[in-house]
């Protein structure tokens, strides 16, 4: 599920069945309707200037970014579909829209920009998340700067107990 920022407040949200739905909350009735995918949309995310362009992530190791106002019911096409190596947990833009990232289960950050977000930069990250049910996403920070992705650490056999540290902001 993802929302749209600015005047007008729409609801995006992804179906089992591949469907992308948008909500107007002003309104309270349903936009649109679209059969995007045959798989389970993962996640949707909206760019923050322009509510009109979103990315959805998929099981199926890809993500379609999509521009709204010109999808046709019939055969809806992307703007671009980049396949990745694993499923992908969660696809996001940045704050400004310069770059789109992604987690996925083949351990890696995925980092896309360019014109068609076709320039790919990979970052190894070991994560046992193909052992849990939920999924990592990322968010970011309030530029393109700065992002955040949670992390499953491996079990500890011999549990230690161990004393409060205090953080200081230096």
């Amino acid at each position: 599920m993802s929302s749209s920022r600015g005047r007008k407040l729409f609801i995006f949200w992804g179906r089992s069945c591949g469907v992308l739905k948008i909500f107007d909350l002003r309104a309270s009735t349903l936009l649109s309707l679209w059969g995007l995918h045959e798989e389970r949309i993962n996640t949707i995310h909206c760019m923050p200037d322009d509510p009109n362009i979103v990315v959805t992530s998929l099981v199926a190791r890809t993500f379609s970014v999509w521009d709204l106002r010109s999808i046709s019911r019939d055969q809806p096409k992307s703007l671009t579909t980049i396949r990745h190596g694993g499923p992908i947990h969660s696809a996001c833009f940045t704050p400004f829209g310069s770059f789109l990232a992604t987690t996925s289960l083949e351990n890696t950050i995925g980092l896309f920009g360019g014109e068609n977000y076709e320039e790919k930069f990979l970052i190894p990250d070991k994560n046992l998340n193909g052992e849990y049910i939920s999924t990592l996403r990322g968010i970011w920070g309030w530029d393109d700067s700065y992002g955040y992705i949670g992390k499953i650490q491996e079990k500890q056999k011999h549990k230690r107990k161990r004393k409060a540290q205090k953080i200081s902001g230096d």
